[in-house]
């Protein structure tokens, strides 16, 4: 066998062996597109972060899941706050802007507060499955003791539900109120640019954010 071709079976059983190794190896770790989102710097951030999240859903951004093969659309939004608030990771499907996952990775312990099954997760962390099932508007409002036209959408509201959604063993009223804020100020402000502006305007002045009964409506259609 001439010496060229031994080189070159040589070097393509070594690199089977090291894909097969790099999956083994990554099995479960999910990188998904980032978009970052300080709620201190105001309106300005927060609408740079709806119009980012609105491109990649646009785009249909595909993400490779190493651990089963399949190809999804999600972006991974990185919420961070003053006063020493933990960031929280909420995992979002561009399909429909539905979060599917809150989860603090860094911390002492990370952990994931899963709302959808079937979502691979970060390595080493613990996942918290209780809201399985709770992910309607309803459910989450009885959990969290508060109706939608109550939710203080506000930004001290926000850097509040940080705290709820990054520290692990947090009560599950704090829980849901935090995924409630997060869901409507994300979620349903990507899909009605109504709602994006009345939160953004409530930034600007420093004030308490609610929908509206009419909005309210809106994102239960």
């Amino acid at each position: 066998m001439p010496a060229s071709v031994l080189i070159a079976v040589t070097l393509s059983v070594f690199l089977g062996f090291l894909v097969m190794f790099l999956r083994s190896g990554d099995s479960g770790n999910v990188e998904f597109p980032q978009v970052r989102w300080d709620i201190n710097r105001g309106s300005g951030a927060y609408r740079e972060m709806l119009d980012r999240l609105r491109m990649l859903a646009d785009t249909e951004v595909n993400v490779v899941v190493t651990n089963n093969k399949e190809t999804r659309s999600f972006a991974d939004i990185v919420i961070g706050g003053g006063n020493h608030a933990p960031v929280v990771h909420a995992i979002v499907r561009l399909s429909d802007f539905s979060i599917v996952r809150f989860c603090s990775i860094g911390t002492p312990h990370n952990f994931v507060l899963n709302l959808a099954s079937g979502i691979p997760s970060e390595r080493d962390a613990t996942d918290d499955n209780w809201f399985l099932g709770k992910r309607g508007y309803d459910a989450l409002a009885r959990v969290a003791k508060q109706s939608l036209t109550a939710v203080d959408l506000g930004e001290s509201g926000l850097e509040e539900s940080l705290r709820d959604l990054g520290i692990l063993g947090t009560d599950r009223t704090a829980q849901a109120r935090g995924m409630l804020r997060f869901i409507i100020a994300i979620t349903e402000a990507s899909r009605f640019r109504p709602i994006a502006s009345h939160i953004a305007n409530g930034m600007d002045n420093g004030s308490s954010v609610f929908v509206t009964a009419q909005q309210v409506g809106l994102m239960r259609d």
